[in-house]
């Protein structure tokens, strides 16, 4: 079986609200910018998963937008990655 890997960038929506994960404010040129786990590694999420693609390794993001389509191997397991 090929090497598959489920990224899965945690907090962010929940069912009892929001959850940010660890939040900091770094200054810049144009002023303070609030930086939130959440918000980040969402932004890393898809570089990480470009960079296993470039190197043969298949995977996909679990709580994206665009979630695995249903015959992917990963959808097996996407009740355990919710719990």
């Amino acid at each position: 079986m090929p090497a598959y890997v489920a990224i899965v960038p945690g907090h962010g929506a929940r069912p009892d609200g929001w959850d940010p994960g660890a939040s900091a404010v770094r200054q810049t040129d144009t002023g303070p910018e609030r930086l939130d786990e959440a918000a980040l590694v969402r932004q890393l999420a898809p570089l990480v998963l470009h960079h296993l693609m470039t190197l043969g390794v298949s995977g996909c993001i679990h709580d994206a937008p665009t979630p695995c389509h249903e015959q992917h191997p990963a959808k097996h397991y996407r009740g355990r990655v919710a719990e």
